[in-house]
């Protein structure tokens, strides 16, 4: 399993919830957990963003090197009870 996203980490180790990183960021908390979880990326200026509010603690580097594991591609509930199609 891969670290977890450094915005997680910082987020953990203070002990703050998603709604407070969003509000403190001036987002909506699931976009706070759509970059934890990778399938958002960040902008630089969100990258400047992040880098103040956690005071330099999360760098510009760490938010650029991390790198999600692949996710396999969303199927229907439908294609997830039938199975995979044959080809």
């Amino acid at each position: 399993m891969s670290d977890p996203h450094p915005l997680r980490k910082y987020r953990l180790a203070k002990r703050l919830t998603l709604d407070q990183v969003a509000v403190a960021l001036g987002v909506d908390r699931s976009t706070v957990w759509r970059w934890e979880s990778g399938e958002r990326d960040l902008t630089a200026n969100v990258m400047r963003q992040i880098v103040a509010f956690t005071e330099g603690e999360v760098t510009p580097e760490a938010l650029i090197e991390f790198r999600p594991l692949p996710r396999e591609p969303h199927r229907s509930r439908r294609e997830a009870a039938e199975g995979s199609p044959e080809a």
